[in-house]
């Protein structure tokens, strides 16, 4: 908070830090190594981080979700907002929107969503396996879409299909071998302009080729293939 604090005149801010906690035990103060986030967002921009790191490590395991009551809450957080999360019913993660009273205190005007996570409990077994690449030698290209789409599809479900996509280009586009470096969520919209059920979607994609540097009308068609993947396996969705 102290951190955002500093940042006053920026908008949509997010922040994140590693370091060491402490925390009181029957046996005396235990150390804990944690991950800290804050985003302007509100607290599902947070939980949607914790969730992307688990998934990041390949841990395997339904991630649980458990709204904490107003007496197990720390200080600090929003009553009725604040949350933990669990991963075989050991919880590695807590979240939620901070109080007013504690945003005043920092001279902050909003009330972000923050969170903390045990790195240790996750790093400790991951899944994942690490390759060497070298660094590109040439630069990625960004390109932006925002989807209307049923409120009943999840990013994530969104997410795969993109990728998916990028193994059934067309080979009349002539397209270099394409590697997509980064996809990730922008915005969530829900109000005037879309139906009852709908909802929009904002999110940014980096394409980059390992040849030769992508032109912007390489770029557009790869867009235009995400597009089309997206509207032929979501009933209704569309370009917004």
């Amino acid at each position: 908070m102290e951190v955002r604090n500093h940042n006053r005149q920026g908008q949509d801010a997010r922040f994140f830090e590693i370091n060491r906690t402490y925390h009181k035990t029957p046996k005396g103060p235990e150390e804990i190594q944690t991950l800290a986030i804050l985003d302007d967002r509100g607290a599902d921009y947070v939980r949607g981080a914790f969730e992307e790191i688990v998934r990041f490590l390949q841990k395997s395991g339904e991630i649980g979700v458990r709204p904490l009551r107003d007496s197990e809450a720390p200080d600090g957080y929003e009553r009725g907002t604040a949350a933990e999360l669990r991963l075989a019913d050991v919880t590695f993660a807590i979240y939620g929107l901070i109080t007013k009273k504690e945003a005043e205190r920092h001279d902050v005007s909003s009330t972000p969503g923050v969170g903390e996570l045990a790195l240790a409990i996750l790093a400790g077994s991951s899944n994942k396996v690490r390759w060497y690449r070298p660094l590109p030698r040439y630069p990625s290209i960004r390109r932006d879409l925002a989807i209307v789409i049923s409120e009943s599809v999840l990013w994530a479900d969104v997410q795969k299909v993109v990728e998916e996509s990028m193994g059934n280009i067309p080979k009349d586009l002539n397209l270099p071998e394409i590697i997509m470096e980064e996809i990730h969520l922008e915005s969530v919209y829900r109000g005037k302009g879309l139906a009852e059920g709908e909802k929009s979607l904002a999110f940014a994609m980096h394409f980059r080729s390992d040849s030769d540097t992508l032109t912007d009308k390489e770029a557009n068609a790869l867009t235009d293939v995400v597009l089309q993947a997206i509207v032929s396996k979501f009933s209704g969705s569309r370009l917004r």
